[in-house]
């Protein structure tokens, strides 16, 4: 199993690189660019602060240049023969960022695989930023995906046990009306319904406000996550239920479960250690990209709840045009997509070992 994960996570890195280009060329050929986005918050300025600020981003250099600075930083552009703590102007490419005539001190950019994102527009460093925002996104994605993933296999198997039955018809309707729904209109549904007229749960937030601003364990503000936790699990439990049915239903018809059924097998023996086992194949497939999903779902659920997390301050990333944390975000995503795509690839061997060969 180890010789397995590690050939596929060698496999990755053409992906994960190739993410990267696209990401770049995309952010670059954005109307305005980032030059824009911050020329905007001077009107005044006209065309010569616009210059200034292309200057200082070194957007003027040649593409390859800017991606290699964003990717491994800068300092493979800089020398210092003399020992003044200026880069000479003999190097290969000489950095004037401010405009002053003397090349900047070397070690400005360290890039992104290095952690180094930039800094954001309020001047915190993007990766604080995120670092900050990502324990009450956990907090949803890992409680949403669990929830999620038990009902939705047990709902699955139980459907698919009384099939036809009323059990099974209601669960396959409300999946469908379930999948139907957006998630921002049941999110404001279940906020107008629960929290605006019945005053179950907070209308927002994520614990109450304090002076000290520092939110409490997480077990005394578990009337904060519900609605948000109820909107990220419903999609998963009613997608989990249906293939999972469809998987119990193709399995429990097998030679293997009529001859265990034929040697007297108790019925709970029979569909949960025989038959779930490999009905949670096809399951597999969708529980690693539910990461990536998870933090898709919560760009919108956050926005919704005001939650504190990394979907709301990329929400408002994108509004601001703070390029930066976008593509903080964007690698973010597409690391949690390889690794969720990795832990597929584990759950197949681990449900199937002779998957692994």
């Amino acid at each position: 199993m180890f010789k397995y994960i590690i050939r596929r996570l060698i496999q990755s890195i053409p992906t994960f690189f190739g993410i990267t280009v696209l990401a770049f060329l995309l952010m670059t050929a954005t109307p305005g660019g980032p030059a824009g986005a911050l020329s905007f918050a001077n009107p005044q300025g006209g065309v010569a602060e616009r210059e200034r600020i292309e200057a200082r981003l070194g957007l003027n250099d040649p593409i390859y240049v800017q991606y290699l600075r964003w990717l491994i930083g800068d300092d493979w552009m800089r020398r210092d023969t003399d020992g003044d703590g200026l880069a000479d102007t003999s190097v290969l490419i000489a950095l004037d960022s401010d405009g002053d005539g003397v090349n900047d001190p070397p070690g400005m950019r360290e890039g992104v695989l290095r952690g180094d994102f930039g800094l954001a527009q309020n001047n915190r460093d993007v990766l604080d930023v995120l670092i900050e925002r990502l324990p009450p996104t956990l907090e949803l994605g890992i409680a949403a995906l669990l929830i999620g993933a038990i009902l939705g296999i047990l709902i699955g198997i139980l459907a698919a046990l009384n099939r036809g039955g009323l059990f099974d018809n209601f669960s396959r309707v409300l999946a469908v009306v379930i999948n139907a729904v957006p998630n921002f209109w049941l999110g404001l549904l279940l906020l107008y319904f629960l929290s605006f007229q019945l005053e179950i749960f907070p209308l927002s937030g994520r614990c109450a406000t304090t002076l000290d601003d520092a939110c409490p364990p997480i077990y005394e503000r578990l009337e904060y996550m519900v609605l948000p936790v109820v909107i990220l699990s419903a999609g998963l439990i009613a997608g989990y239920s249906r293939f999972m049915r469809a998987s119990m239903l193709d399995v429990i018809g097998q030679d293997y479960i009529r001859t265990a059924r034929s040697k007297g097998l108790p019925d709970r023996t029979i569909w949960f250690r025989h038959g779930m086992r490999n009905a949670l194949i096809p399951i597999a497939t969708f529980i690693g990209p539910a990461l990536t999903g998870l933090l898709g779902g919560a760009v919108i659920t956050e926005q919704i709840f005001n939650y504190p997390g990394v979907g709301l301050v990329t929400f408002q990333a994108f509004t601001q045009r703070d390029y930066n944390i976008v593509m903080a975000v964007t690698i973010y995503a597409s690391v949690a997509t390889i690794l969720g795509f990795l832990l597929s690839d584990i759950l197949y061997g681990l449900i199937d070992p002779r998957i692994r060969y």
